[in-house]
Order: structure tokens, then C-alpha cells, then sequence
């Protein structure tokens, strides 16, 4: 029966290692629907406050309070993410100050001088919104 030195393990071992470490990663999109079909995987931002376009559900808080779950679709700019008077009310947000045209209204104006921000790995929205408004 042969034995191996430790020497020669720890040889193995690292040209092993080298093989593994030089292998390319590959993503296989064809499986994929929609418009992320012919993305490529190295042009994506995975980034918890910036979450990619698409259609999410959202649980949505408002001043630290669940106020429910939402359907909300990103777009390709995030700041352009818009929810409708109707959500808005049932988030219990004043919107009478806004222009009474504007049937959808960015986060930027809908936090009137306070702040929102996005957890996408929990699926989560949080506004902080001065209480005058609430």
C-alpha cells in the first residue's frame, strides 16, 4: 500500500486548490424570464438600498409602524419609484399638499423633508416622515 508524505499531501492539496481557484464562474441566464433574460450577470448592482427594477412585495413602514404589505414596481431609476394617492392614504400619509394632478408621487415626496430607506434582502420599506404629516 503507498503512503503519502506530508509533503507530497501538501503538494496535492495546493495544485488541487490552484485548479479550483482558477476556474472561471459562469451564470446561465436562458433560464431566466422577462426582461433580465439577455442581462449579463456582471452588469448587475446587487445593492440592499438600490434594489433592481422589477415588481416586488413589499412590507412597508411607516415611522417604524408595519403598515402592510404592497405591491410596488421599481423602475430602472429608483428615484422615479412612484406610489399611487391611494396607497399613500392607506399608509395613512397627508398627501392634501401635493399638486392635485400627480396621481403617483416619488418617495422624495411623499417623506416631505424626512427619509426612506430600502432593506431588498427582507423586502422591506421604511419612511420616516415628520409626524405633521401622518
Amino acid at each position: 500500500m503507498l503512503r503519502m508524505t506530508p509533503l507530497a499531501s501538501a503538494i496535492v492539496a495546493l495544485l488541487l486548490g490552484i485548479e479550483a481557484y482558477a476556474a472561471e464562474e459562469t451564470f446561465d441566464t436562458h433560464f431566466m424570464i422577462g426582461g433580465m433574460k439577455d442581462q449579463q450577470v456582471a452588469n448587475i448592482r446587487l445593492d440592499d438600498n438600490q434594489p433592481l427594477p422589477g415588481q416586488y412585495d413589499i412590507d412597508i413602514y411607516v415611522n417604524k409602524q408595519w403598515r402592510g404589505k404592497y405591491e410596488i414596481i421599481v423602475k430602472d431609476n429608483p428615484q422615479e419609484t412612484c406610489l399611487s394617492r391611494e396607497v399613500i392614504k392607506r399608509l395613512g400619509i397627508n398627501s392634501d399638499n401635493f399638486a392635485s394632478g400627480k396621481q403617483c408621487l416619488t418617495f422624495e415626496q411623499l417623506v416631505q423633508g424626512g427619509s426612506y430607506t430600502w432593506d431588498i434582502g427582507v423586502f422591506r420599506l421604511d419612511f420616516s416622515v415628520p409626524q405633521a404629516w401622518v
